[in-house]
């Protein structure tokens, strides 16, 4: 089985690096940025994600629905910008979608 990442950002140059080192088991990495205006972009250029550009302002559920319509995979791992996927849960990830 197949899995998305998706990481929705806004001026994350200081985080979006961990984060998008913490997926790259997935197999389809989106971000959905929100207009940043510093690295961002430029750093999840390096790591082959699909870029997407949406006006997030404060309504993230309709951001993510948004973002899981552009999916090329059903099953979807949302993560914030600052947060990282530890390896426990990556391995764990792992064995469920191998599972299927």
């Amino acid at each position: 089985m197949k899995l998305t990442a998706i990481i929705l950002s806004k001026n994350e140059e200081k985080n979006i690096e961990r984060a998008l080192k913490s997926v790259s088991f997935c197999n389809e990495i989106i971000v959905v940025d929100d207009n940043s205006t510093d690295k961002t972009v430029e750093i999840a250029r390096k790591f082959k994600a699909n870029i997407l550009s949406y006006k997030v302002g404060e309504d993230f559920a309709k951001a993510r629905n948004w973002s899981m319509e552009k999916a090329q995979y059903e099953w979807i791992l949302f993560l914030d910008a600052d947060e990282e996927v530890p390896d426990e849960l990556k391995n764990e990830i792992l064995k469920q979608v191998q599972d299927d």
